[in-house]
């Protein structure tokens, strides 16, 4: 981040990582960093989503979560994200199907997986 202040990669990361270890309020500048210097990234809005739903706003995260769905329809990671959003935000059948969907993205990687060894 020293020598570029907006390096996605990095930003997520540090979302990540803070995210891991509880620190919400460390993430969410590094994850509104990133939806500023990446709007139509997935992973961004992803992350962003995350930090949200992690500090109770839910209605922001899912917005977020749905955005990043939209934008990366075959990801199951963020499938799974916007299932748990979903239900904390009390949204059992959405949380139901954004669940089956991360499945059968799950089990579609895998069966490529498989199919290249």
């Amino acid at each position: 981040l020293a020598l570029d202040a907006d390096h996605l990669p990095s930003l997520i990361s540090l979302v990540s990582e803070y995210l891991r270890r509880g620190e919400i309020a460390k993430a969410r500048p590094y994850a509104e960093r990133a939806v500023k210097s990446a709007p139509s990234n997935f992973t961004a809005r992803a992350s962003m989503g995350r930090v949200l739903v992690a500090s109770g706003e839910v209605a922001p995260g899912i917005a977020h979560l749905e955005e990043a769905a939209k934008l990366a329809p075959d990801n199951p990671q963020t499938r799974i994200f916007l299932a748990s959003a979903y239900a904390k935000a009390g949204r059992s059948k959405e949380a139901a199907r954004e669940r089956a969907e991360f499945q059968k993205l799950r089990a579609k990687q895998v069966e490529q997986v498989e199919q290249k060894q």
